[in-house]
């Protein structure tokens, strides 16, 4: 959201990571603009490393106010004296008063302020907590997904879920060991897949089989699965999903883009030329939109649904006497691992930035199959390397995160 408009009441500052952030982003990014005027911003689609260094500024004392959504009661802790509630919404939906609390206790805290004051500008939620906790086990009705069912123990289920079972998967149409593999999907999705590629010709259907790069038109077809199982993971981001042309063409430009940086920074040239054709829309919100479809879709969505496509499209072509190889494995993992070696991309979750992330993996060797603690560690024995290479801002992100002082 672009929540600047007009005179800036922060204190003006330039310092290197100012810079680096007009030079990774845009100058003209509300978070930008907002630092170089002594303004830190806070909210969901930010980068974990932005998130933290906003944070950590606000409690040096550099930057007198904070705004936020309600990502600061995510773990986070300040030493705000003021805390003052504008909004009592999260997304579209009311704060219930649980959270209204916990937004609350953000004044006061850290051995700081031990007295703050809130500031509500709109009315309190009331408290409509159920003081009892309701725990559904063994309750299986019809508002329990099958695909958590199909997880449990056959002498466990009822005989209303039995019959519900029966129902779904008497015919083989759908595999119950499917529907265990990929249980983040429910069984209509399951079904609407089937369906859709069972529909497909030969020319689409062969869109779909292949094991390395993908097939001619693979990605149009994708966008059309994408539209009919997932479409909030676009235009809830606001992409429309009918017609696919602008899925397809994110789709595209993120997996054939040399890395995340390019893919961000052509996405940033594409929204400012819709605004001078007219776009309503402002810069501020198209960036914003794209780090969540980074994160959310291609880094978490679309792999779990290109796995459950494999397997379909896999299971299709056995039935069709097809022998060719499938096997997603490269293209799920240009998307989930922003470009990066599997599992580097875990680093961004704990402050690195993936543009740093990129600069290191052209400097160093980082260890296959190496767990987090394991890559921080092969950080701080390669410091000696890094250090002399790597610019001071991104430093700065790597000490913090892996303990290097």
């Amino acid at each position: 959201t672009s929540v600047f408009r007009g005179d800036y009441h922060g204190t003006p500052a330039e310092s290197p990571h100012n810079e680096w952030v007009s030079k990774e982003f845009d100058a003209d990014w509300d978070y930008t603009v907002a630092l170089k005027n002594g303004i830190g911003l806070h909210f969901g689609a930010l980068p974990r490393a932005l998130q933290q260094y906003t944070v950590d500024q606000f409690n040096a004392g550099k930057l007198r106010f904070l705004l936020c959504t309600s990502t600061i009661i995510e773990g986070v802790n300040t030493v705000a004296k003021n805390v003052v509630i504008y909004d009592n919404r999260d997304g579209n939906r009311s704060i219930d008063k649980f959270t209204h609390g916990n937004i609350k206790g953000r004044a006061g805290r850290m051995g700081v302020h031990f007295v703050g004051k809130i500031f509500c500008l709109e009315e309190i939620p009331e408290d409509n907590l159920n003081q009892e906790v309701d725990i559904p086990l063994g309750i299986q009705d019809i508002d329990t997904p099958l695909n958590l069912l199909a997880s449990v123990q056959p002498d466990h289920l009822s005989e209303f879920s039995q019959d519900r079972f029966n129902e779904v998967f008497a015919s083989d149409r759908i595999s119950i060991d499917l529907v265990k593999k990929h249980s983040y999907f429910r069984v209509e999705q399951f079904e609407a897949l089937q369906s859709m590629v069972e529909m497909m010709d030969d020319i689409e259907f062969a869109s779909l089989v292949f094991h390395w790069n993908p097939a001619p038109n693979f990605f149009k077809t994708f966008a059309k699965i994408i539209a009919r199982l997932v479409p909030h993971t676009f235009s809830r981001n606001g992409v429309p999903v009918k017609p696919t042309d602008v899925m397809v063409a994110k789709l595209t430009g993120y997996y054939n883009a040399a890395s995340y940086s390019d893919y961000l920074k052509s996405q940033i040239v594409h929204a400012r030329q819709w605004m001078s054709e007219g776009e309503k829309r402002t810069l501020s919100y198209s960036i914003n939109n794209d780090l969540k479809i980074i994160t959310n879709a291609f880094g978490y969505t679309l792999p779990k649904l290109l796995s459950l496509m494999e397997d379909v499209v896999k299971h299709h072509a056995l039935k069709q006497g097809i022998s060719s190889k499938i096997d997603y494995t490269h293209v799920k993992l240009a998307f989930e691992s922003h470009h990066l070696p599997p599992g580097v991309n875990s680093l961004e979750e704990i402050g690195i930035p993936i543009q740093t992330l990129h600069r290191l993996v052209d400097l160093l060797e980082f260890p296959d199959q190496a767990d987090v603690d394991g890559l921080c560690q092969y950080l701080r024995d390669t410091q000696d390397v890094w250090s002399r290479t790597i610019g001071y801002v991104d430093q700065t992100f790597i000490r913090r995160a892996v303990g290097t002082g």
